[in-house]
């Protein structure tokens, strides 16, 4: 493969094609690469939103277990005292 540098002129007919076709795959493989890009972004806004969503949840539950733990040490120094 040739670079600019070593390129003199206008190119050769066939070498005009030769990089007529490797832009064209260049643009094909940009366009892939974008679309896979909003994918992946996409699938990382929905893991994102899950687990924040599931972290609410376990600490909702975490939370309520802590209130019906309290409650329950409460009975029982209640029950305590009253012995």
């Amino acid at each position: 493969m040739t670079s600019i540098g070593d390129e003199t002129g206008p190119p050769s007919p066939g070498k005009a094609k030769e990089l007529a076709v490797q832009l064209e795959g260049l643009r094909g493989e940009k366009l892939r690469l974008e679309i896979r890009q909003r994918e992946l972004e996409q699938e990382w806004d929905a893991a994102r939103t899950r687990v924040y969503a599931d972290g609410r949840s376990s600490s909702a539950w975490a939370a309520s277990r802590c209130r019906i733990f309290a409650n329950r040490r409460g009975h029982a120094e209640v029950d305590r005292a009253q012995e």
